[in-house]
């Protein structure tokens, strides 16, 4: 991790011991794995943010992807051909989604009557 080999551990110890002496070396070493603690733990709150803020974002962003995959394209639907002409593209466009206008009023209107009906 720290790419520290065995004299330099050496050394750290022996500057640690004539800075702080024998007897200070356990309070410091408390601090230090106190202080490690509460940095992994910040961390692991930051972490969760982290996440919890690409859920956020990717949820609407799955949900459009899911609903244009299921979606039928227009093209499909109104045999549209490469060697159409724009004109006939946007006749057939028209066609297509006159008859889906249609298709939805009548729909709605089944449901009215049963509506009625009940």
């Amino acid at each position: 991790m720290f790419d520290i080999g065995g004299g330099e551990i050496i050394f750290i110890v022996f500057a640690i011991l004539l800075l702080f002496g024998p007897k200070k070396i356990p309070e410091f070493a408390k601090m230090v794995k106190k202080g490690m603690s509460e940095v992994k733990k910040a961390q692991g709150v930051f972490q969760e943010h982290i996440i919890d803020i690409k859920e956020e974002i990717n949820k609407p962003i799955k949900e459009v992807v899911e609903k244009v995959q299921q979606a039928e394209p227009v093209e499909k639907k109104m045999n549209y051909k490469p060697t159409d002409s724009y004109s006939e593209y946007e006749k057939k466009k028209a066609e297509v989604f006159n008859k889906e206008a249609k298709s939805n009023t009548s729909n709605s209107e089944i449901k009215n009557d049963g509506d009625n009906n009940a």
